[in-house]
């Protein structure tokens, strides 16, 4: 609702930074109405973010639109700095706590941690694709299909935390 009414806002506007502001505050507007009645405020920033962001070459401009990206390139940078340093200063809590274990044993554990995100990564990415080209006529941007073994794009992750 509230993506809905920032669209129609959005198309009777043209200024960079009251669109930049609009566009920081949706997220917060998203999440405290639909926790106001009793919904999930993280499916509605979702929602909110993925319409709007496949909205916003119809009601953003040109000039404005490389403002935005610029604006949320940035801040994706700090956030992404600042859950960094919140898992840094986790750093000697978990240290602690490992201590009483041996070399082998933590060596053993983050081999089989990792062999099952691998997995698990393997194991969804491939029919994701799959069902995602089913929406894309079949084939990506360079004309392959997702799921052939020479795209390698799925073992990249999204941009760490955010």
């Amino acid at each position: 609702m509230i993506a809905w009414l920032v669209r129609w806002v959005e198309t009777r506007i043209d200024d960079g930074p009251i669109e930049i502001a609009i566009s920081i505050v949706v997220p917060y507007a998203a999440y405290l109405i639909a926790e106001g009645i009793h919904g999930s405020g993280v499916l509605a920033v979702v929602a909110a973010g993925l319409f709007l962001s496949r909205k916003s070459s119809q009601f953003f401009s040109p000039a404005v639109r490389i403002q935005v990206y610029a604006v949320w390139g940035a801040l994706t940078f700090v956030l992404n700095g600042l859950v960094f340093l919140l898992i840094g200063l986790q750093l000697p809590l978990v240290l602690a706590g490992i201590r009483e274990y041996g070399l082998g044993t933590l060596a053993l554990s983050g081999a089989a941690f990792s062999a099952l995100v691998i997995a698990l990564r393997l194991a969804w990415v491939f029919p994701g694709a799959r069902f995602a080209t089913s929406f894309a006529g079949g084939c990506c941007i360079s004309g392959r299909p997702f799921y052939l073994p020479g795209n390698w794009w799925w073992w990249a992750g999204r941009e760490c935390a955010v």
